[in-house]
């Protein structure tokens, strides 16, 4: 894995969150909520510490800042905008219908494999600050819970990217947020190099056709080339080694795209 880009003393949330995660935080000697009762409340520690384990080199408010972020994300885990998204996934109407707490939990925190198009959808989201603040602070911390615990779930990323979750993770190149971009562009690099070490050969499963097939899709698209292009045109790094790893991949895609000798 890589290095998480270092933050400002105080920024609070600032890996999961632009604006930190007092927006929806509860009222003071509130008491006990259903979130305290659900299924998955005893696990959620043990994945709490294995998210921490990723900032072991932070600053203590940072770590605290992460650790009451997580909780609240926890606590009010999205469930009518995640309700939206399964929505969009089964092509319904207008009618949004929240998920319970415990399935958004899940979604979050405990994903299925079948669990990941939330992560793929929620991703790619058009999200302006004016109008769909909730919409976004929701992406940056899934993308966030992503980047630091389900990366490592082989499984999960695997789905993740047979269900176009490259594509979605090229948008956020784009993102204004420069943890966003590091984070997007260090999962691409991991999901992308062991492919571009195989290329396209010929008589593959039809997994790999498929794999092969999203790769193709990601790597032709326009976002692709202008959002990589617009990392590397900033005269100074958004995040560390921002330019490095931006040639990097472009590097790989010229080359997985370049027809083989013969063909």
């Amino acid at each position: 894995a890589g290095t998480r880009p270092r933050l400002p003393a105080g920024s609070g949330m600032a890996p999961v969150s632009a604006g930190g995660a007092a927006d929806d935080a509860p009222s003071a000697g509130a008491e006990p909520a259903a979130h305290e009762l659900t299924k998955w409340r005893p696990v959620f520690e043990a994945v709490l510490h294995a998210i921490l384990r990723d900032y072991a080199g932070q600053e203590e408010k940072i770590r605290e800042g992460m650790a009451k972020g997580m909780r609240g994300l926890f606590e009010r885990p999205y469930q009518a905008e995640l309700g939206k998204l399964q929505v969009a996934r089964n092509a319904g109407g207008d009618s949004a219908e929240a998920l319970t707490l415990e399935d958004a939990q899940r979604v979050i925190f405990f994903p299925r494999l079948s669990d990941m198009h939330y992560y793929v959808r929620a991703l790619a989201l058009d999200t302006p600050e004016a109008t769909k603040r909730r919409e976004k602070l929701m992406k940056i911390k899934m993308v966030s819970v992503f980047y630091t615990l389900h990366r490592r779930d082989g499984g999960l990323v695997d789905r993740f990217v047979h269900l176009g979750g490259l594509q979605s993770l090229v948008e956020l190149v784009a993102d204004e947020n420069p943890v966003v971009q590091s984070e997007a562009v260090e999962l691409l690099m991991e999901m992308l190099s062991p492919q571009m070490q195989l290329g396209r050969a010929q008589g593959v499963s039809v997994r790999q056709a498929h794999l092969n097939h999203q790769i193709w899709l990601c790597l032709r698209s326009r976002s692709f080339w202008k959002n990589f292009a617009q990392v590397i045109a900033e005269p100074a790094e958004n995040f560390p080694s921002s330019h490095e790893h931006s040639v990097r991949i472009l590097a790989g895609a010229v080359g997985w795209l370049r027809p083989e000798e013969g063909a």
